[in-house]
């Protein structure tokens, strides 16, 4: 998502590319990604209108993180209905309908109130003919299915991936900021210090990989990708740079105690970007 949102308007072709490779495959067509800028613009971050900022999970205790096992084993059934199945059904469906489905389960959210701007002429042509894409996809894998080209167990396989990828990148995502700002506009000083990045360790490659557990780096400088992230942070370091060093997390365990408890690490008096990290830059 970082990547498609961040990337597509300087490599020609990518989004296409992704589409093709990996959207239509997971049911992940690359519009459900775009309002991710809403989750790096000073006035929306943390707000309702950002649909990656989602509080309601932090500070209950680990026992509320519980729902999250059956929303992940239902999410690929869910993705299967909605990108594999109402496509064929939008000429049958009225207008406020499609509506409806645009603006409610269109979009990779964890913010349950997040409610999409509905498209213009331009995009919605765009959205429709990545919908029938992926539903044509997924028509074929049904016909596979059903021919018994494609095993059974296969299929389920294919489909618990999916749950495993859901499950990891809530746990990710519920550490990736610390969740203590109020829901008024930001600076983008603030919305970096309630960003979290953390040091490297052996577990990275399960729940963070390629550079994903950066994720202050990453609204620091969204856009450098995620495969140099890793160097960024090096240089941070070596830099000095305080406003980064202050949204390092310890360890990935430690962080997520503090998610489930509440428990919210001091934050610095808000500050312009040292002359250092603009060096670094």
């Amino acid at each position: 998502m970082h990547e498609i949102f961040h990337q597509a308007k300087f490599l020609k072709g990518f989004e296409t590319a992704q589409n093709l490779l990996f959207g239509c495959v997971f049911k992940f067509p690359s519009y459900v990604t775009f309002p991710h800028h809403n989750h790096h613009k000073p006035t929306t971050y943390g707000t309702k209108e950002d649909p990656e900022y989602d509080d309601v999970w932090i500070g209950k205790s680990f026992a509320h993180f519980f729902p999250i096992v059956p929303m992940s084993l239902l999410m690929p059934w869910f993705l299967t209905v909605r990108f594999g199945l109402l496509p064929f059904l939008y000429p049958l469906i009225g207008k406020k309908l499609r509506h409806l489905i645009y603006q409610r389960i269109s979009t990779f959210a964890m913010n349950v109130a997040y409610i999409r701007a509905l498209p213009n002429k331009e995009e919605f042509k765009n959205w429709m003919t990545q919908d029938y894409l992926t539903c044509a996809f997924n028509t074929g894998v049904m016909f596979l299915l059903f021919t018994q080209r494609l095993s059974l167990e296969n299929f389920i396989t294919f489909q618990l991936f999916g749950t495993t990828f859901f499950f990891s990148n809530f746990f990710r995502a519920i550490v990736a900021h610390r969740y203590v700002v109020d829901k008024t506009a930001k600076t983008m000083v603030a919305q970096i210090e309630d960003s979290i990045s953390f040091p490297s360790s052996v577990t990275d490659f399960f729940w963070a990989p390629v550079g994903l557990k950066y994720h202050s780096i990453h609204h620091y400088f969204p856009t450098i990708p995620y495969h140099n992230l890793k160097k960024a942070h090096e240089l941070l370091k070596a830099a000095g740079d305080d406003l980064y060093l202050q949204t390092i997390e310890p360890s990935y365990s430690g962080a997520l105690r503090k998610a489930a408890s509440g428990e919210n690490i001091k934050k610095i008096p808000e500050k312009i970007f040292s002359k250092t990290t603009k060096e670094v830059a």
